[in-house]
């Protein structure tokens, strides 16, 4: 078996997008493209070739803060698409870059980068209340992308 002296540590990481405090965010999964697969059919077997890119959406974990709390999730979804008036905005108005670095040991490093472009909130839940936990209010914000590039 190898020995791995520097492993990658899965906590170093910031997020930048429209202002958010990347030291709120607890987890994130940093979707990367999938290639479809078409199979075409020749005498007896299958022939497969590369069919259409999919991403999967981004979910930001995030502890929410007592004191005023914070509504940029919400904000930017309500952007997208108003409850209540039913109306939305242009998607240049409402999609955004949104870029995750991985760090090294030291938090400054950056070893890797994704950067998502056309992103925007398509879902914001809240954890539930429950007066006999002390677990951390936590807020599940999931974003749309429509392209990644490693840099």
């Amino acid at each position: 078996m190898a020995n791995v002296s520097n492993a990658q540590k899965s906590f170093n990481w910031l997020i930048e997008v429209n202002g958010l405090n990347s030291f709120l965010a607890q987890k994130c999964n940093v979707p990367l493209p999938e290639i479809g697969a078409v199979s075409h059919g020749d005498t007896n077997y299958d022939v497969k070739t590369a069919g259409r890119i999919a991403l999967e959406d981004m979910v930001l974990e995030k502890l929410v803060p007592a004191p005023g709390g914070d509504s940029w999730a919400m904000t930017w979804l309500q952007t997208a698409r108003n409850m209540a008036t039913g109306g939305g905005a242009l998607p240049l108005n409402y999609k955004a870059t949104v870029v995750v670095r991985e760090l090294s040991d030291d938090g400054v490093t950056i070893l890797r980068s994704f950067v998502y472009t056309g992103a925007w909130v398509r879902k914001v839940e809240h954890s539930g209340l429950d007066r006999t936990s002390e677990d951390n209010v936590i807020e599940t914000v999931t974003i749309s992308v429509d392209r990644v590039t490693q840099i």
